[in-house]
């Protein structure tokens, strides 16, 4: 069984392998445009050296003035012979999943979504079936398994989380569990569970609150739904 520390840096490998995969695909796009669009390279080429000019002047001590027009002309025609083949700036520019923290798993110095998910998902894969996913700044994930299985690791679980997030990452994650139920039209409800789960998980020592009763366990089958709020930002 792997450790907290391999975890980590599997996670790391998985977001950089993503974000080498958005900028090759990036590249190899760029790559078909200017040899399909001659002008749209030799326009991006201008730019280019239009920028060199302008830092060139300014690392000199020169007026830049001149320097700055011409780099805003050559800004212009790059955006008419995009526009003449028909992309678009976004086009040529890696596409990645998460805009934001541009696939690198950090943002503004706080773990980014993509990149918690992750971390989430390969703790759970050691104990329970699972679908784990980002919604409004927290990570969500639907644990599937035995009432044996919930008792025996769900608790190891969560404290998991919360151990690698501050070991790893820095920061301080809290975790909210909600009830069980064997129905996936209950998820509704085990959400605000794990919700309310999770604001009083801000009081507790360990990050980690159990909805009542979750731990003694239950005649159903599926594990309803467990909320990890993990703080990205201040908000």
């Amino acid at each position: 069984m792997r450790t907290k520390d391999e975890l980590f840096r599997e996670a790391q490998r998985h977001i950089a392998g993503r974000r080498q995969r958005a900028v090759t695909d990036a590249q190899r796009k760029r790559a078909a445009a200017f040899a399909a669009h001659p002008a749209l390279a030799a326009a991006e080429e201008a730019r280019v050296q239009a920028g060199l000019a302008l830092t060139l002047a300014a690392a000199r001590g020169k007026d830049t003035a001149d320097a700055a027009a011409r780099l805003e002309a050559a800004g212009q025609a790059l955006a008419k012979a995009l526009q003449d083949a028909g992309c678009t700036p976004a086009d040529l520019e890696p596409q990645f999943t998460c805009p934001r923290c541009q696939d690198t798993g950090i943002a503004d110095g706080a773990p980014c979504a993509p990149g918690f998910v992750h971390l989430a998902e390969q703790l759970a894969n050691k104990y329970l079936r699972h679908f784990v996913f980002a919604s409004s700044g927290r990570v969500a994930a639907v644990l599937w398994g035995n009432p044996s299985d919930f008792e025996e690791y769900l608790h190891i679980l969560a404290d998991e989380i919360c151990q690698l997030t501050e070991r790893a990452l820095g920061k301080r994650a809290l975790v909210g569990v909600s009830r069980t139920t064997g129905a996936f039209g209950a998820l509704n409800a085990a959400y605000r569970q794990a919700l309310d789960a999770l604001r009083a998980a801000q009081e507790s020592e360990g990050g980690v609150s159990f909805t009542a009763d979750t731990r003694k366990g239950s005649t159903l089958c599926q594990r309803a739904l467990e909320i990890i709020g993990q703080r990205y930002m201040d908000e």
